[in-house]
């Protein structure tokens, strides 16, 4: 369990750094997003984009729990948004916002991905 608990710290650090080069690392070349198969370079990519609509986006984790090959995490995501993100428009304000997630992991690399985002908090802070 400890092995995975530091795969996923790096994970979110590497994410965190902007380190893509790493991510073969932590996923598998094939995955699937939140019931969507796709390939471990569009599952970044898909990360990528919302950096640049957050540039200065970071997760800070809140809870993790590992059990077997899964990994269950509570993070809290800041960031200022300085182009349209999921559908919303910046308004030059930072928002905070937390995020669940499950992770499979068999053989220690993220083969899936399910998450929650609280969109509504995102969205009352960029439209107040």
């Amino acid at each position: 369990m400890q092995d995975l608990e530091r795969t996923y710290r790096g994970y979110i650090h590497m994410i965190n750094e902007r380190r893509f080069e790493q991510s073969h690392r932590f996923a598998s070349p094939e995955m699937t997003f939140s019931g969507t198969a796709m390939s471990r370079e569009d599952y970044f990519g898909g990360i990528q984009q919302a950096l640049e609509a957050v540039p200065d986006f970071q997760w800070q984790i809140d809870r993790l729990v590992v059990d077997g090959d899964w990994v269950a995490s509570r993070v809290v995501g800041t960031g200022t948004p300085v182009r349209p993100w999921m559908g919303l428009q910046p308004n030059g304000r930072s928002v905070t916002f937390v995020e669940h997630a499950f992770y499979h992991c068999p053989g220690g690399k993220i083969t899936t991905v399910e998450f929650v985002r609280d969109v509504d908090a995102i969205r009352a802070q960029l439209t107040a």
